[in-house]
């Protein structure tokens, strides 16, 4: 994930002043479902660096390498786990029982069926033993997905994605672009589903801007792995890295840039701009999360989580509750009729998860351009600070 902080007190006087002149159709701010905080988190150790959710439970990974498992039904906190080397950053993916947890360089697959006793299995690349995974993780059925954005075993080509069997740990395969090249960044995002892998590179060859690649990730396939290459149309490139997030679902690719636009497409098209995703006014999503129905955008500057159909059309809104701190939108998370929001808070003894149902989020009017437009001016006052995505 990616963090810029915007004063709350900026946000809350802007939205007074919309309704004022009537620029502003206000998104609601349902309650939610549950709310997560952890007291006496250490410098950077932000809750919800990372959110996964497999709809029925979430996961939170912090900013040095620990996750927590929650019920948001309950509202119970379930277990907590900590990487045993000391990496920054965590990233995460939850598929029933099973949740991989990764810091930079060391990734593990937890076993949550027995709380009491719960069991872990590093994932190491066995045709490149010394390559530390973990920049990025997801998960889909048995098969894993961790990147090194830099792979130390091959300069020439700058990164790789593994992937790995979720219960046994072995190496199936070692994902590179065709066209790699050193420092490109591939990995740098990834993401995962139903046989078929999206991996980002910031800096690919012939390609400035950022570009995601699509893989086979079926087990048993042998040979070129590499389906597809997208990148935007020049005239959307800047300001570039695009694929600083990606996420996968069916047929749907989404993908960010850093202070650009949003982009989904399907896996036979080409990248299109999300609505209200234009780099004019504000940062690009600090998030992205799809499901089977729906897209997340995180959009923390603003303060705002967008919800997309599968079409690219907004669907909802959601703002954050009364009382919750700056930096709404960190990090999101979307399956079934779960959405989980992280908010930073501009330090770890402020940051908050919130846990929604979907359909309280659902069909809200859409600010206009007017609003939109004053609220990226009010964004230009935020700071920022580059961190690991999930």
């Amino acid at each position: 994930m990616r963090s810029s902080y915007l004063s709350y007190a900026v946000f809350s006087a802007f939205i007074s002043f919309s309704f004022a002149v009537g620029a502003f159709a206000a998104p609601p701010s349902p309650t939610p479902l549950a709310t997560f905080h952890v007291p006496g988190l250490a410098t950077n150790d932000y809750l919800g660096w990372s959110l996964a959710t497999d709809g029925q439970r979430v996961l939170v990974g912090t900013g040095l390498g620990s996750a927590y498992l929650y019920d948001p039904f309950t509202q119970q906190q379930l277990a907590k786990v900590t990487l045993p080397s000391a990496d920054v950053g965590t990233s995460v993916a939850l598929q029933g029982d099973s949740a991989v947890i990764a810091g930079t360089f060391d990734t593990y697959v937890y076993n949550f069926a027995d709380l009491t006793n719960i069991s872990k299995i590093k994932l190491t690349p066995s045709d490149y033993p010394g390559t530390r995974v973990g920049f990025s993780v997801d998960m889909s059925g048995d098969v894993v997905i961790a990147a090194a954005a830099k792979d130390p075993n091959n300069a020439a080509i700058g990164g790789a994605a593994y992937l790995f069997d979720r219960v046994t740990g072995n190496q199936i395969a070692r994902l590179v672009a065709n066209d790699g090249q050193e420092n490109d960044g591939f990995g740098v995002a990834v993401a995962i589903d139903e046989g078929r892998a999206a991996v980002a590179a910031l800096q690919p060859l012939s390609s400035s801007g950022g570009a995601v690649y699509l893989f086979d990730a079926e087990p048993s396939t042998v040979g070129n792995r590499q389906l597809a290459k997208y990148a935007p149309a020049p005239g959307l490139q800047s300001p570039g890295q695009f694929g600083y997030n990606v996420d996968l679902n069916d047929e749907t690719l989404v993908a960010t840039q850093p202070f650009g636009q949003s982009f989904i497409w399907p896996t036979a098209g080409t990248p299109a701009p999300l609505a209200s995703s234009s780099g004019n006014i504000r940062a690009a999503a600090d998030g992205v999360s799809v499901s089977s129905d729906y897209v997340a955008l995180g959009i923390e500057i603003q303060g705002l989580v967008r919800i997309y159909d599968k079409t690219g059309k907004t669907v909802g809104i959601l703002a954050p509750p009364p009382g919750s701190p700056i930096g709404f939108g960190l990090a999101v998370a979307i399956e079934g009729d779960l959405l989980a929001v992280s908010a930073g808070g501009g330090s770890p003894a402020a940051s908050t998860v919130y846990v929604y149902r979907v359909q309280d989020v659902l069909v809200v009017p859409e600010p206009s351009s007017v609003a939109m437009t004053l609220l990226g001016v009010c964004g230009v006052a935020a700071s920022s600070r580059r961190r690991p995505r999930r």
